[in-house]
């Protein structure tokens, strides 16, 4: 509802609030503490800022890109690593570097580590617009891609593979089903993993396209 701005709700959509402005261009991807909103932290990604991070849930933000070409990042994800620590990635146009997905780790007691950048240019990608982790496994890295694949790691991002989407033209989008492990719970999300159901949202010859790739991906 504001232009601009990152907004939020915590009680399931019913009403949002604004929680961090930008009065010079617009965001393109938010990354939230795997604790909040108790841990009131979150970064955004943005045309002109790069990516900014706020400890009070968008009073304040300072920048969170140093020694990092951050213009434009599109696509922001977090992981935990143990208590107090995470790992914070960034996808970004390849046009900025080589490689267009990049990491570092972050924490609640201590200072970020430096920016590693990761292998995905070796796939054939052309920028990553999208991201996604796998919550159960810490390992499943799924990135988007301004060509016809989707990216994907299973060892924390040392390697990629690319995944062949017929007619796909771009993959900007991505979503994870919570409940597509083996065996389904009963109730609630999946605590083990890795999850096997994908939602893909892009491009297909001009055309907004979206699918699923279920159970494909062991």
């Amino acid at each position: 509802p504001f232009l601009n701005s990152v907004s939020s709700s915590i009680n399931s959509g019913l009403f949002f609030t604004q929680r961090l402005s930008l009065t010079d261009g617009y965001f393109f991807d938010v990354a939230g503490h795997p604790n909040y909103p108790t841990t009131p932290t979150f970064y955004a990604s943005s045309v002109t800022r790069g990516i900014v991070k706020t400890s009070n849930d968008g009073v304040s933000s300072a920048l969170a890109n140093i020694g990092f070409n951050a213009t434009p990042v599109q696509a922001l994800a977090i992981s935990n690593v143990n208590t107090n620590n995470y790992r914070l990635y960034a996808g970004r146009e390849s046009g900025f570097i080589s490689d267009g997905l990049s990491v570092r780790g972050v924490s609640d007691i201590a200072l970020p580590t430096a920016w590693s950048n990761l292998p995905v240019a070796a796939v054939g990608s052309q920028g990553v617009p999208a991201l996604q982790l796998d919550y159960t496994t810490g390992a499943r890295i799924y990135a988007g891609n301004f060509g016809p694949s989707l990216l994907r790691s299973v060892n924390t991002g040392a390697s990629f593979s690319a995944i062949a989407l017929t007619g796909v033209n771009s993959v900007n989008a991505i979503a994870i089903d919570p409940r597509s492990c083996t065996p389904v719970p009963i109730s609630g999300i999946c605590t083990s993993g890795p999850l096997q159901t994908l939602f893909i949202g892009g491009s297909e010859n001009s055309s907004v396209a979206l699918g699923a790739n279920s159970r494909a991906l062991q």
